[in-house]
């Protein structure tokens, strides 16, 4: 007889368990469909594509116009992600070499640019320290923005300190959000910042 009787909650455990797996598992396929359904993180370019259009033909480069690159500092919170649009935009694993190559696109706007961490200032040449405080992407209505601001210290005896902060702003219409358009869109905005400060450099250099 008694091994006929049984508890009205024998089964309880079992049917909690298997809860508890249910609800694992669906957690689980939840989070890889989220996955799969995530676009692909874009990476810009390694090497800097000047795309100004005061770039698009070479300024001569001004007698006495050497600047020497003394220090390129990446001060933004996290260097790694240039922010989201439609997908998260990255920069390059060498992210010195690409800031390099961004700021030898200042050859092409009249300067012989050089990157000598030990040159002292001298008549004939200017020596430059940048930081990099902001570079995002993102969005604003039906536009796709990026900016860029460098925080530039030139010095070159015999003429003032330049200490200021240089902008490149560009906002166009997200047609498609490509990794193409996006690196693109990237480039931009660094080289309008370039275009930003050419000027102020020139001064320094007399010309």
């Amino acid at each position: 007889m008694h091994a006929l009787l049984t508890s009205p909650n024998a089964g309880a455990g079992s049917t909690t368990v298997c809860g508890r797996v249910a609800r694992a598992l669906t957690a689980a396929i939840s989070l890889f469909v989220a996955a799969c359904a995530a676009p692909a993180p874009v990476v810009v370019d390694p090497a800097f594509t000047d795309l100004s259009r005061s770039a698009a033909k070479t300024v001569a480069i001004a007698p006495g116009c050497r600047l020497d690159v003394a220090e390129i500092v990446d001060a933004r919170r996290a260097p790694d992600v240039l922010g989201i649009l439609g997908r998260v935009v990255k920069a390059p694993d060498d992210r010195t070499a690409w800031l390099r190559s961004v700021v030898a696109g200042l050859a092409t706007r009249g300067f012989s640019v050089a990157f000598d961490t030990t040159a002292p200032p001298n008549q004939h040449t200017v020596v430059v320290r940048m930081t990099l405080t902001t570079a995002w992407v993102g969005a604003t209505a039906m536009n796709k923005d990026a900016n860029v601001v460098w925080r530039v210290m030139a010095v070159r005896p015999g003429s003032p300190v330049l200490a200021d902060d240089y902008r490149g702003a560009v906002s166009t219409m997200n047609w498609a959000g490509t990794p193409n358009e996006l690196r693109a869109l990237v480039d931009q905005a660094f080289a309008k910042s370039l275009d930003a400060m050419a000027p102020d450099l020139h001064g320094l250099c007399g010309g």
